[in-house]
């Protein structure tokens, strides 16, 4: 996903006992340099010529909903299904890390997003599932058991008895991937690094024998190929940002739910004042 709210504002150079617990981010959604990254990355998509996908999924946190609205998002791709068992590993306990009610983060999403794009956002996958941990193992059974037939289903009766290839987009978290097969299968295209990058995207081949009760099995044989680069920031604390690089869903929650925010949010003025370059007029 691109990046958070709560990812800028550990970069700028809070701990965690400060902003990360007690008055924290809920759910946070992303920053200004967060939507350049995804506007960047749906327009190297297209430049690229990669076609459409037949479906989305997202994990259930708002900023990979956000984040796969944002770049796959529209008609031809159809809806974007929120998913179970892809939300980010929480060990400690964030806010940051559990979503909120379906209706309020509905409503949050609504308001960052274009009309015609909110409304593809489907949480229909997530009846009787809301709070599942994550988990890749269940998150592919669950693909072959909901996801995947109901595509089947939709395309229609087949002239052959072939399974149809698919492709799905699969937004989710960047150390989860790392988590799992698919973090081993592609790691050489983040070398050096603990995780991918935000918006990166990598292209991977996965069998599947077209029953519900058969499992999804990465295809090792294929490569792993990236489509998109992904962005990296550097930024550290001291690092001068502009408001337009916050965005105004972060100024919000950076002023009223944490100790930290406000200061940020001064500095940034001040560095506008100055005529300070912003960080997401460099995203190209």
């Amino acid at each position: 996903h691109g990046q958070s709210c709560q990812n800028l504002l550990m970069a700028l150079g809070v701990g965690f006992g400060r902003d990360m617990y007690g008055r924290r981010i809920p759910d946070s959604l992303l920053t200004g340099l967060g939507l350049a990254e995804c506007e960047r990355a749906r327009e190297r998509l297209a430049l690229e010529g990669h076609p459409g996908v037949d479906a989305v999924v997202a994990s259930d946190l708002a900023r990979a909903i956000q984040t796969a609205a944002l770049i796959y998002g529209s008609e031809g791709n159809g809806r974007v299904y929120v998913a179970p068992f892809l939300r980010e590993t929480d060990i400690y306990g964030f806010a940051n890390n559990v979503p909120l009610s379906q209706s309020a983060q509905q409503q949050r999403l609504d308001a960052t997003l274009y009309p015609d794009t909110a409304r593809l956002v489907d949480y229909k996958y997530m009846a009787g599932l809301e709070g599942s941990k994550p988990s890749w193992t269940r998150f592919k059974r669950f693909l072959a058991e909901k996801v995947l037939p109901d595509l089947v289903e939709k395309r229609g009766p087949s002239e052959t008895e072939e399974i149809p290839e698919l492709t799905i987009a699969v937004v989710t978290h960047s150390f989860y991937i790392a988590d799992s097969e698919v973090g081993a299968h592609c790691r050489h295209h983040y070398p050096g690094l603990s995780k991918p990058r935000n918006t990166q995207t990598f292209q991977v081949e996965f069998a599947w024998q077209g029953r519900r009760d058969s499992p999804l099995e990465l295809v090792s044989a294929a490569a792993c190929e990236e489509i998109h680069s992904g962005t990296t920031w550097n930024i550290s604390a001291g690092c001068p940002v502009c408001l337009k690089d916050i965005g105004n869903e972060c100024r919000h929650d950076w002023a009223m739910v944490t100790h930290s925010g406000a200061k940020f949010i001064r500095a940034a003025l001040a560095h506008e004042a100055a005529g300070g370059e912003c960080l997401v007029d460099k995203c190209v």
